[in-house]
């Protein structure tokens, strides 16, 4: 039968077990977009075994122009820092129910792309327990999270002639760059004022003497100020605990910015800085499934990499920098014909105080 053009579909489902933060939750994808590409959506929701708390994520997108839009809305029930009774750091429940709208343009190029982005989000969060402490008189006073609306204007551009090419384990040439400047202010609808300010530098350089070896480097830098000054704003550390079955099973894909070689989160503060410097290279093209099985192994690569940063709250004190050094192995695969993944495998070493030796697996991407 004939359908029109914009009927949206759903285009696929998955049932999953991830941990809300209080142990296993059951999830449930679904999405779906019409037969042009114009509309997309997607509806992600949880429910814990142990809590049955309930989280949900829905979005959509329109993109049949360069102009194109986006609205997202979301519930969120987790474990939360950032509150100390009596000198001791205490665990509270967040309760945040939000949304955000987005307006964006790519300018078309031929060989490189700038693109614009302004976003709106609000947030109303609230403590879904009652907290249960006796204050001492001889202690210091609490600190207490910051609950109530917030409310972000965000403002975005970006400036990109990466180059890849089939046979390529990474970009393998150019350059990228961009900042964001976020801003929260009750003229805005937001109970606090707040600034802050992120950037990065991305550049990959090609080497002459062996074939689709890669120099890459990275560098992000940020700085905040505001009402939300006695918190950190900005974290920095290594990978998070994760597993190669999580990211199949619940799509937990693991960036590659980080500071590799001590915990996650390690250091904390209102401005960052962290560079990062890879040399990647290939190791074994592989191309091959399994007879007719829905797995197909595409290219093993490597990396060796160094990290330097720190994130802090006072004056830049190169000093107090952390460096980590690692590699590790890559592979890339395909299941059920259409879905990519990678898996990555390696070791790293924090070369500072607070460093660990860090042995990680997981679904992830590089930067």
């Amino acid at each position: 039968d004939y359908q029109p053009l914009e009927t949206l579909y759903p285009r696929s489902w998955m049932i999953d077990v991830s941990d809300d933060g209080f142990g296993p939750a059951l999830g449930a994808n679904l999405s779906g977009e019409d037969m042009a590409g114009w509309h997309r959506w997607s509806l992600h929701a949880t429910l814990g075994i142990n809590r049955q708390n309930v989280n949900a994520d829905a979005s959509w997108t329109y993109a049949r122009t360069p102009l194109f839009l986006d609205a997202r809305f979301f519930r969120r029930v987790a474990p939360r820092g950032g509150l100390a009774v009596n000198g001791e750091n205490l665990t509270w429940v967040e309760d945040a129910i939000g949304g955000e709208v987005r307006v964006g343009y790519q300018l078309p190029e031929a060989f490189s792309r700038q693109r614009v982005d302004l976003r709106w989000r609000g947030t109303y969060v609230d403590n879904l327990e009652t907290i249960e402490a006796r204050l001492d008189p001889n202690e210091s006073p609490p600190t207490l999270p910051e609950l109530g609306f917030r409310s972000e204007l965000r403002l975005s551009w970006s400036y990109s002639d990466l180059e890849r090419y089939g046979y390529d384990i990474s970009n393998s040439g150019g350059r990228a760059f961009g900042f964001t400047v976020a801003l929260a202010e009750p003229l805005i609808g937001s109970r606090y004022r707040a600034i802050e300010l992120t950037w990065f530098v991305q550049q990959f350089v090609s080497m002459p003497w062996g074939e689709n070896h890669v120099l890459a480097l990275n560098y992000t830098g940020g700085l905040s100020g505001g009402d939300l000054g006695r918190r950190g704003v900005f974290s920095l550390g290594g990978f998070p605990d994760s597993n190669p079955v999580n990211g199949l099973v619940s799509n937990e894909i693991i960036g590659g910015v980080a500071l590799r070689g001590y915990p996650a989160y390690d250091r904390s503060g209102l401005s960052y800085h962290l560079l990062q410097v890879e040399y990647r290279f290939p190791i074994w093209r592989i191309d091959h499934g399994v007879l007719t099985l829905p797995v197909y192994l595409n290219r093993l690569h490597a990396a060796l990499y160094m990290d330097a940063g720190d994130a802090f709250f006072d004056r830049f004190d190169l000093g107090t920098f952390r460096v980590g050094v690692g590699g590790h192995l890559m592979l890339d695969f395909t299941i059920g014909y259409v879905l990519p993944f990678t898996l990555r495998v390696g070791y790293a070493r924090g070369l500072m105080d607070g460093g660990v030796d860090q042995f990680y697996g997981h679904i992830g991407v590089p930067f």
